[in-house]
């Protein structure tokens, strides 16, 4: 009779064994998370100037920048469905490109509706 403990043992595929690439990916992951989470917020310190040089009050600057939450949470469905059909390479570049874009108009708005455009296209983007 054959013991299963006494078969000899497969040799180890170099090609197919784990390599130090994924800690890599993991920090790469934890560092965009990070800068993400700092990133959303990063636009209150210095409100009150913009609303000074835009003359806009708290409720209208409220009201704009409350968008970006608004747009996150009603694009986390679709986005994840996205992500499902698209794969999860071409959409984070996706993203990466449309919050970045949506990133540098904010710093180029001049107005209430390209403040609130860039923060929902900001909120769309960020939902991944």
């Amino acid at each position: 009779m054959i013991n299963p403990d006494d078969s000899p043992r497969e040799p180890v595929d170099r090609a197919k064994a784990p390599t130090a690439v994924r800690y890599l990916i993991v920090a790469l992951c934890v560092g965009m998370s990070v800068l993400l989470y700092v990133d959303r917020f990063a636009i209150a310190p210095i409100a009150s100037t913009i609303m000074l040089e835009l003359d806009l009050n708290k409720e209208r600057w409220g009201f704009a920048t409350g968008l970006f939450f608004f747009a996150y949470a009603w694009c986390q469905v679709p986005s994840g469905w996205l992500s499902d059909r698209l794969g999860a390479r071409w959409t984070l570049a996706l993203y990466v490109v449309g919050w970045s874009l949506a990133t540098i108009g904010l710093g180029l708005a001049n107005g209430l509706f390209a403040i609130a455009g860039m923060r929902v296209l900001l909120g769309i983007t960020r939902a991944c």
